[in-house]
């Protein structure tokens, strides 16, 4: 189990997350880059995602809510 749970952190699948609002005002989990800048959970933002370690180190660095990943 730890060595499947590595291979995920070592992954390049980590982003960061912040609280916003959707059309309705309801919250909702806005993803966003490890770099700080715009990112997604569509294969096409790939590139804005790093580490698990590459992701805590920005979620201090950026005060992000919160860790997201994409499941491979």
């Amino acid at each position: 189990m730890a060595n499947a749970l590595q291979e995920l952190m070592d992954m390049r699948i980590w982003m960061l997350w912040r609280w916003g609002k959707d059309k309705n005002g309801n919250p909702n989990k806005v993803p966003f880059a490890i770099s700080g800048g715009s990112s997604g959970t569509n294969k096409e933002w790939s590139h804005t995602w790093g580490t698990y370690k590459d992701a805590l180190v920005a979620k201090e660095r950026f005060h992000a809510a919160g860790i997201g990943f994409k499941i491979p």
